[in-house]
């Protein structure tokens, strides 16, 4: 993991990181290797109460960074953040220059696997170019009883608006709910990919993929 040294350890300004040191942490700049932004269509969630799965569609939007061969270690930076978006969410154009924070919308934000939880998040999207979003996330987070400040601020490879489901009609009028502005658009379709063979008579599932 490569780091520079950024002067204002109070919290980062977007200035001080560049697009070859996006994240900052602990008042330094670092490299990262990638970092990924997509939108999951969640179709069905699990109601442990009933034993059942219920149809509640929601659209979820997912960044990870991977930093570095280290990210996957306890308590090594591999940032991560799930938003749940309030639906209808705009078209494309729309959508890629929005802001989200865990004061509006619902949250889960960590600083990797076994590592602090990330606060106060702020992410703001401005625009998309040749498949790159740019991206400001900023939060906090604590460690050794100290309140430390968060900044990812460049630019995320977006993987596409997705969703397995059992016919691809299904998904666009999913859409026509949550994303009208997207519902129209032509997606990718492939056959599941499943780790165990399929019981005799099970239901086949498609993934659906969006890449404006």
């Amino acid at each position: 993991m490569t780091a520079t040294s950024i002067p204002n350890y109070d919290f980062p300004n977007s200035e001080e990181a560049t697009l070859g040191t996006p994240l900052v942490l602990e008042g330094k700049a670092y490299s990262v290797e990638s970092a990924e932004l997509s939108i999951r269509m969640i179709t069905e969630v699990w109601d442990g109460e009933s034993s059942v799965y219920l149809k509640d569609p929601s659209l979820l939007m997912v960044f990870d960074v991977y930093v570095d061969d280290n990210s996957g270690e306890d308590g090594e930076p591999a940032p991560l953040i799930n938003i749940k978006l309030k639906a209808p969410i705009g078209a494309p154009a729309e959508f890629f220059r929005s802001e989200f924070s865990d004061a509006e919308v619902s949250c889960d934000a960590s600083y990797g696997n076994e590592a602090p939880v990330l606060e106060e998040n702020r992410l703001t999207l401005s625009g998309m170019e040749d498949g790159q979003i740019g991206i400001r996330w900023s939060a906090r987070y604590e460690e050794d009883g100290r309140r430390l400040p968060f900044l990812f601020h460049g630019r995320a490879t977006f993987k596409g608006l997705m969703g397995s489901v059992k016919k691809p009609a299904d998904f666009h009028a999913t859409l026509a709910k949550l994303a009208p502005g997207w519902a129209g658009m032509r997606c990718k379709i492939e056959e599941k990919v499943a780790f165990d063979e399929p019981a005799a008579g099970a239901e086949r599932w498609v993934d659906c993929t969006i890449t404006p």
